[in-house]
């Protein structure tokens, strides 16, 4: 388990016992079988007390702590995006393609020379955050992410030419559910 998933983890358990106030961590520990020495513990609740998502109300023998509304909206926050499950997924052989593509597409706006439009850099790292969220939406709300990533590096205001080459990487419609 990750430090953030431990954390997740307990701001979940401390959610659901909200209206329980104060209460002691070591409960947490045991119900979830967690092995965790006495500095770990104190680090994590130090660490989620330090950006305001719990009081903690430690003692020598105590590991007391109490959720705050923020750390409560924080939960919610977590509920809210789990919730999401689209049902128009890529699967992995299209976000194989896909990913191929905005390689592609990388390549072909670079030689266009473009520089003043678009840094390739930047354009780079929009690719990789596209590519990243393949996995995780839907392909409506994929493809709405990459057109506003494109508009947003400047190629809503390209040439023809650029304006060709998307076209010609993603002339494959039934790849994109569209």
């Amino acid at each position: 388990m990750t430090i953030k998933e431990h954390k997740e983890l307990i701001l979940k358990w401390l959610y659901a016992r909200k209206s329980e106030g104060i209460v002691d961590l070591r409960k947490f520990y045991d119900e979830y079988d967690i092995d965790a020495t006495w500095n770990e513990a104190i680090q994590i609740i130090k660490s989620l007390n330090t950006i305001g998502y719990l009081d903690d109300y430690l003692s020598k023998d105590s590991l007391g702590v109490e959720l705050t509304a923020n750390g409560a909206e924080y939960v919610e926050e977590l509920s809210e995006v789990s919730d999401y499950a689209p049902k128009d997924k890529f699967s992995s052989d299209q976000q194989k393609e896909i990913a191929i593509r905005l390689d592609e597409l990388a390549v072909r706006l670079n030689k266009l020379e473009v520089g003043q439009e678009i840094i390739y850099d930047d354009l780079l790292k929009e690719i990789e955050t596209l590519k990243n969220l393949l996995n995780v939406l839907g392909k409506k709300d994929w493809f709405q992410q990459l057109k506003g990533k494109l508009i947003d590096q400047g190629l809503g205001q390209l040439a023809k030419a650029g304006v060709d080459v998307i076209t010609d990487v993603f002339k494959d419609q039934n790849l994109l559910g569209n």
